[in-house]
């Protein structure tokens, strides 16, 4: 699972108290992994945060995202192509020991 939340935008810092919520921090103790979303490296994060939460154990991580305009992403935007993790290996040897 990916979890987005969105940072509130800097003209309404001070103004609303209940919105100024550190989502890192928040979301620690619940995910594998935390990050935040910037222009220029949007994808490689994604990717990262996709290889994380399938990563054994599965589980969920976090990603922050400020406010964004669509300037910010990248001409070349390129697909994120979860790969789930390879099976681990199989122990020949003790599948061997169970059959006898």
């Amino acid at each position: 699972m990916l979890a987005f939340t969105a940072k509130m935008g800097r003209r309404w810092n001070g103004r609303t108290v209940q919105m100024q919520i550190d989502h890192r921090q928040l979301f620690a103790p619940i995910t594998k992994w935390s990050a935040e979303l910037k222009g220029g490296s949007i994808y490689p994060v994604i990717a990262r945060a996709v290889e994380v939460a399938l990563a054994e154990q599965p589980g969920p991580v976090h990603l922050d995202s400020p406010r964004m305009s669509p300037r910010s992403f990248p001409k070349n935007r390129r697909r994120v192509c979860p790969v789930p993790p390879a099976p681990a290996p199989c122990d020949e040897g003790a599948l061997r020991r169970q059959k006898r």
